[in-house]
């Protein structure tokens, strides 16, 4: 049999995830299959923390080096000197209300934060669903998908 491929434009690992997770095997057309995961990407956000190198200020978030900083997109929305915070913070921002929040822990990020974060995901995400992977990334501590 014949496969039809079709490559989908994503701009993060997030992104990868929901293109992903939405994969029909159930359908045989290959357009349908990628509207419908082109269409989940655009309803997602994904939202990244990492350390700052350097100073830096965007739209009234000041950074300092090695702060931890949220970002979505290009846009820098949160800035802390803890990780955990930064990334509870960044969601709380974000004010989505999805199904699920994935997130995808980096390499670096101990048991003990990733505890934390868990305990406050379930305080502020309300109805949504929470699931939480060793992503294992060296660049994000945490890669978040609210989807």
């Amino acid at each position: 049999r014949d496969s039809q491929v079709r490559v989908i434009p994503t701009k993060s690992m997030g992104d990868c995830y929901v293109v992903l997770a939405s994969l029909d095997f159930e359908s045989d057309d290959a357009e349908e299959i990628a509207r419908h995961m082109e269409a989940d990407i655009e309803s997602s956000v994904c939202a990244t923390v990492t350390r700052a190198i350097r100073r830096a200020s965007c739209r009234g978030v000041e950074v300092e080096p090695d702060d931890y900083v949220g970002i979505v997109g290009k846009e820098i929305l949160v800035s802390t000197r803890d990780k955990v915070q930064t990334a509870t913070e960044l969601v709380e921002r974000l004010h989505v209300k999805k199904n699920f929040v994935i997130a995808f822990y980096g390499k670096d990020v101990t048991d003990g934060e990733k505890k934390a974060f868990a305990t406050a995901m379930k305080e502020i995400a309300g109805d949504m669903e929470f699931y939480e992977l060793s992503g294992g990334q060296e660049l994000y501590d945490f890669v978040i998908v609210l989807q």
